[in-house]
């Protein structure tokens, strides 16, 4: 009975590993996809409500879709970390989708700003962002490559629990290496003294 939990364990989580990686690629096609709209339609920018009017009305659609899906990535993203982590897998997928999210929206930005829907000529202010966004994609990658190597140079081995007791018996063997602070202890009497500062010992005066 024993041996079937930790297998029964690993198809859990396998199956909320698989279903949250899917919810991830879902989440991040609708904020790619709401956002394209909105940059093509509007031009980045839109408002609703007020007493003025409004230039560029918010379509409720496109703006539900790119909320929601924000909402849903940071869910799943959340499901995701955690079914990895409860079978000691590599957390390498929450990085490496959020490092393509923020790839695929800064192609937005500079796709389009290198070709604005206007019809004028490039727009810096997009061309910036989407570089922005680049650099910040690139920067969830380099973890998310340097925690694949190192899942791969341990043979795919789970990674150790942070207080594990290999992990704590490891710094409780590192900490006793070094010598103990032992408490200093009074100097003998006359030690390090100069003679004539010592009085004469008298207790065998008169024998």
């Amino acid at each position: 009975m024993a041996s079937d939990q930790p297998r029964a364990r690993l198809v859990v989580a396998a199956a909320g590993v698989a279903v949250s990686a899917a919810g991830l690629a879902a989440a991040g096609a609708a904020v790619y996809v709401a956002m394209r709209h909105t940059m093509v339609n509007t031009g980045a920018f839109c408002a609703t409500g007020g007493p003025y009017v409004i230039a560029n009305e918010c379509e409720q659609e496109p703006f539900a879709l790119l909320a929601g899906g924000i909402v849903a990535y940071l869910v799943f993203a959340a499901l995701h970390w955690g079914f990895t982590a409860w079978v000691g897998g590599p957390q390498i997928g929450v990085f490496a989708v959020c490092g393509a999210l923020f790839l695929a929206l800064g192609w937005n930005f500079v796709d389009l700003g290198l070709d604005p829907p206007t019809g004028d000529g490039p727009t810096v202010g997009w061309l910036v962002s989407g570089v922005s966004f680049w650099v910040m994609g690139l920067l969830f990658m380099v973890p998310a490559v340097l925690r694949a190597v190192d899942w791969l140079r341990r043979a795919g081995e789970p990674e150790p629990p942070m207080f594990s007791p290999s992990v704590l018996r490891a710094v409780t063997a590192e900490r006793t290496a070094w010598p103990s602070a032992q408490p200093a202890q009074p100097a003998h009497r006359g030690a390090g003294v100069p003679t004539r500062l010592v009085p004469p010992d008298r207790s065998g005066a008169g024998s």
